[in-house]
């Protein structure tokens, strides 16, 4: 065997690239043998442990008054500490390329660092070439956190890219959501998962990167994902969402969880509200007023959603529900922000509300019905 095993390497790589079709760099392959190699060693060395802490969301079930679990999980609240040692990369296009030859894209290497931080490599990709490299350290992510790289870093207009600790290896598709200007959420873009070095368990983070039309960096509120509940069951998938780090003094916002685990961000302004999730955006009714209410009818098909009320009440005193149909069951869930209550309504078992529901809160109350055809 060959003492300088690059040699025999270099050599065959510089005739594989008489080959027609084929156009890559001799040194640039040789270079990310020896950095994965490197990566390998670290990551056979690395010591996994992890630690959970799951917080749970408080419900009241109406009627009898008994406290009542949501299911946990909540990105926004969880203490889920992830505490296996990063070294992981992603390359990805906004079409769902790991490779082009034309389009810009984005590579994101990550490794742990000291005092439980993430040492981030991004590099900005125009076709193969690397065209511009950002470093940074960033606090490690918990269950729901992300880490966004901007227009502003990466020199690309609009081009939104980062990466969310889901906590599941099962998740689909991710990226950011925005208010007031509801419109930024969505585009065009795609979704991967990052690749550990040296093998190992399917890792639970993803890299996504979005093209978003108009974008504000002041308007980011969020990043919402989707994950798989049923591998033999595709249309089975479950909306996830938490906030993310950046401040927003001009409007307040939660992330609210449903009975099924569903999640949404809810947001208001004091002139328009709305929810935030996967699917899509949901407006509210403008003007302000001390309890302000978003009902979300029902909704069939392969993805039903039921008879939901979303609402902010000034101050932070309890918010109260009643329903003029005694065999109705219906739970709130609520959390404090900023001196208001945000809060959701919904059935515990079935998909409709059959009575009308009186809700209080703010120092007033208001009535809500889901009024339906064929109803008497």
């Amino acid at each position: 065997m060959n003492a300088a095993p690059d040699t025999d390497i270099r050599a065959a790589l510089d005739d594989a690239t008489h080959v027609a079709g084929l156009t890559f760099s001799p040194d640039a392959v040789l270079a990310e043998g020896h950095r994965v190699v490197r990566r390998r060693r670290i990551a056979a060395a690395a010591a996994v442990a992890a630690a959970t802490a799951v917080v749970a969301v408080v419900a009241v079930q109406l009627g009898a008054g008994r406290p009542r679990a949501l299911p946990a999980g909540d990105p926004s609240s969880s203490q889920t500490a992830v505490a296996a040692a990063l070294d992981e990369s992603a390359q990805l296009y906004p079409d769902g390329s790991s490779q082009s030859t034309k389009a810009s894209g984005i590579r994101v290497e990550i490794a742990s660092a000291a005092g439980g931080k993430v040492r981030e490599t991004w590099f900005v990709l125009d076709g193969a070439a690397r065209v511009k490299t950002v470093r940074r350290e960033v606090p490690r992510p918990q269950v729901g956190g992300s880490s966004l790289l901007l227009p502003a870093e990466s020199g690309l207009p609009g081009v939104v890219a980062g990466w969310v600790e889901t906590g599941t290896p099962r998740t689909i598709n991710a990226g950011p959501v925005f208010a007031p200007d509801v419109t930024m959420s969505g585009g065009s873009g795609a979704t991967t998962r990052l690749v550990p070095a040296g093998g190992g368990p399917a890792p639970t983070r993803y890299l996504f990167v979005r093209q978003v039309a108009g974008f504000d960096a002041a308007q980011l509120v969020g990043v919402v994902w989707t994950d798989a509940l049923d591998d033999a069951d595709p249309t089975k998938v479950g909306y996830r969402a938490a906030l993310t780090t950046n401040a927003r003094t001009d409007l307040h916002r939660a992330v609210l969880t449903t009975p099924d685990g569903t999640m949404r961000v809810l947001w208001t302004d004091d002139e328009q509200s709305g929810l935030l999730w996967v699917p899509g955006a949901i407006e509210g009714p403008s003007g302000a007023a001390p309890l302000r209410i978003l009902p979300v009818p029902a909704r069939t098909g392969v993805e039903p959603t039921p008879d939901l009320v979303f609402g902010w009440a000034d101050g932070t005193k309890e918010v109260r529900v009643t329903s003029s149909d005694p065999t109705d069951d219906v739970v709130v869930s609520t959390q404090q922000v900023d001196g208001r209550t945000a809060f959701v309504v919904a059935p515990t078992s079935t998909q409709h509300v059959k009575g009308e529901l009186t809700i209080k809160g703010g120092g007033t109350s208001t009535t809500v019905g889901f009024a339906r055809a064929g109803k008497g």
